[in-house]
Formats: C-alpha cells, sequence, structure tokens
C-alpha cells in the first residue's frame, strides 16, 4: 500500500509543479494559489511515507513523477489549448517571442 501511495503521491506532486509553469507563465493568478496549497498539502504525504521507504517503495516513487509530468502536459494541451497556440505557430515571428 505505501509503494501506492508514494507512487501517487510522485505521481500528484510533479504533475502539480509542471502545471504550475504553465500557472505562472500564463498569468492564471488564481490556479497558481490553489494549485500552491495542493503542492504544499503533497509534500506533507511526501514526508510523511517517504522518510521510511523501502526499496521498492523507492521505484514507484520514481516511476511516479515521470509520468506525472507526461500527464500534466496532456491535460494542459487539453483544457488551455488556445493559450498554447503561438508555441504550434512555425513562423519566424512567433519563434522569436519564444
Amino acid at each position: 500500500m505505501n509503494a501506492f501511495l508514494l507512487f501517487l503521491s510522485s505521481f500528484m506532486i510533479v504533475f502539480a509543479f509542471a502545471f504550475q509553469q504553465h500557472n505562472v507563465h500564463y498569468r492564471r493568478y488564481r490556479l497558481a494559489v490553489a494549485n500552491a496549497l495542493l503542492i504544499d498539502a503533497l509534500h506533507l504525504v511526501l514526508l510523511k511515507l517517504g522518510t521510511a521507504a523501502t526499496i521498492p517503495e523507492m521505484a514507484a516513487f520514481l516511476i511516479g513523477g515521470p509520468l506525472g509530468t507526461l500527464a500534466a502536459m496532456w491535460l494542459n494541451d487539453r483544457i488551455f489549448a488556445d493559450t498554447g497556440a503561438m508555441l504550434l505557430d512555425k513562423s519566424a515571428s512567433s519563434i522569436s517571442r519564444l
């Protein structure tokens, strides 16, 4: 059970960090504040569970992070498709704005 909770904790923390990066970049203030509270709560869970983790539990934790990143990138593209439009434009003027 701890392995699953550590996986979930890692997934959610990294997901929240990746999601937060978009919130800050696109100036979504309310989402950024709510997400920061989620990140803090998840850190408390991680500190509670992670201090006594076994090797399989550590492996579960390490697998959760990359999957959380991919999930956040995928969800951001679906929820906020209009803000990412500039990144999809291949014109020279758009590339210079990156």
